[in-house]
């Protein structure tokens, strides 16, 4: 399994520009382009002004490199749960199952965006017609159950959502993960911590051969 890890770098006002790639489509999102990216989900016309709306800060897409020498295109989505409305589920025709609507406020958040990013992530591998309402539901494992034709991964935080799909045998299957990043002594000791010498040692080895970082 491919799975390669996003780098969290959110701070408290902005988003760090070093985690968008130079293949990047960065889009910040005024009152209008967030009408207009939130259109392509929704089935009906809605208020700009409500909170479902606010909530969006920005999103973006850009390319993870793959051992393969492919790549994966990521779709993210930066948030404020705070201003999240409920509302955003019915504007977007995606459903909001029981356990997510008697949760928190940015529980709700996070599944909504995170459904939100998978969805035009589908749209942009062209998996899913473009006026399509596929629903992403959970499976037994708290999965996400992706259509048939697809793989996919997605991640959230309080304040970010990310989602990557590729098409059914492409890979056996992809992963996405949003962290935060750490300085070199707490990586040490997390090293040291869930990797003896020989796993160590292989792992590096693996990073030797295909010229990617520990």
């Amino acid at each position: 399994m491919f799975r390669p890890s996003l780098a969290q770098t959110e701070r408290s006002e902005e988003l760090k520009t070093s985690m968008m790639s130079d293949t990047r489509d960065d889009e910040g999102l005024d009152e209008q382009a967030c009408a207009s990216f939130l259109a392509r989900s929704a089935l009906a016309s809605f208020d700009t002004t409500t909170d479902a709306m606010a909530a969006i800060r920005m999103r973006w897409q850009y390319s993870l490199p793959c051992p393969d020498a492919s790549t994966l295109i990521v779709q993210v989505i930066a948030f404020e749960f705070e201003r999240f409305s409920l509302d955003a589920f019915s504007l977007c025709d995606i459903v909001c199952p029981d356990t997510i609507a008697r949760s928190v406020r940015k529980r709700q958040a996070e599944f909504f965006f995170g459904r939100l990013a998978a969805r035009e992530a589908l749209r942009q591998q062209s998996l899913i017609p473009a006026d399509s309402s596929l629903q992403i539901a959970i499976g037994g494992s708290r999965e996400p159950l992706w259509p048939a034709t697809a793989i996919g991964s997605i991640s959230h935080t309080p304040h970010l959502a990310a989602a990557a799909v590729a098409p059914l045998g492409t890979w056996r299957g992809i992963g996405i993960d949003l962290e935060h990043v750490i300085d070199a002594g707490s990586r040490e000791a997390l090293l040291s911590t869930v990797v003896d010498r020989s796993e160590l040692s292989l792992l590096q080895s693996i990073c030797t051969s295909t010229d990617y970082p520990l």
